[in-house]
């Protein structure tokens, strides 16, 4: 099983919306597939159809003390969720401080699953500044801005893909930074996803791009951008 993460270098780049349109391309590509949201706020379940009302998750399960594999959600064949689940603030401290605390927890639970996905795909937090669970593809995503610019002179590993999310080939500055990016950055991953209005609307349709829209711009790029990380096994 391989794991794989996509952490913004700011928060608001669409790591979450990626995700859930990753993790659907790639089973679409006939692999089992496990989304885990290791966010509080617990917005992957809404671009999989889940109700917002749904409190179940593996944080509300590890608060109750039950078994944390219980709280996935399959959907559809080879297809499964792992929501944070719904939780107040102030009880998201004791978690957050437990997952800190203890490293390997995650990877421990995730080996435990390793005969049943193919890929895992992470939901983690941007702000964090350690990954709760280190993964064997890590992508950062950026927007071709001058936020992401100037913060990719210090906060970005030189081995580490970058990902160019959100692009509109019509500003000329965001061409001008990703072909500034291209000349500078060869950790750049060699496809970028376009500026697509089936983005918000998949996620107003409680779906991902290529099931919402699979026809459209942005589908197509995260198709690609599965078939790339496929490559990378």
């Amino acid at each position: 099983m391989k794991s794989l993460t996509l952490r913004g270098l700011r928060g608001g780049v669409g790591c979450t919306t990626l995700i859930a349109a990753l993790g659907y391309a790639l089973h679409q590509l006939r692999q089992r597939v496990l989304l885990l949201d290791l966010c509080p706020e617990n917005m992957l379940g809404l671009h999989l159809n889940l109700p917002w009302s749904a409190a179940e998750g593996w944080a509300q399960a590890d608060k109750q003390q039950s078994p944390w594999q219980e709280a996935a959600w399959c959907l559809s064949q080879d297809l499964w969720i792992l929501p944070y689940g719904r939780l107040s603030y102030a009880e998201q401290q004791p978690i957050a401080q437990s997952l800190n605390q203890q490293l390997e927890h995650w990877p421990e639970r995730l080996a435990s699953l390793s005969s049943h996905f193919d890929w895992v795909l992470i939901d983690q937090k941007t702000a964090e500044p350690l990954s709760l669970v280190a993964c064997d593809l890590e992508i950062r995503v950026a927007h071709a801005d001058p936020a992401c610019h100037a913060l990719l002179q210090s906060s970005l590993p030189p081995d580490m893909p970058l990902l160019v999310n959100n692009f509109d080939p019509i500003r000329k500055l965001q061409r001008d930074i990703w072909l500034l990016w291209q000349q500078t950055r060869p950790e750049l991953v060699p496809l970028l996803i376009h500026a697509d209005e089936a983005v918000p609307e998949s996620l107003a349709c409680k779906a991902p791009v290529g099931h919402h829209a699979p026809q459209s711009l942005a589908a197509k790029n995260v198709a690609s951008l599965a078939a790339w990380c496929l490559s990378k096994e």
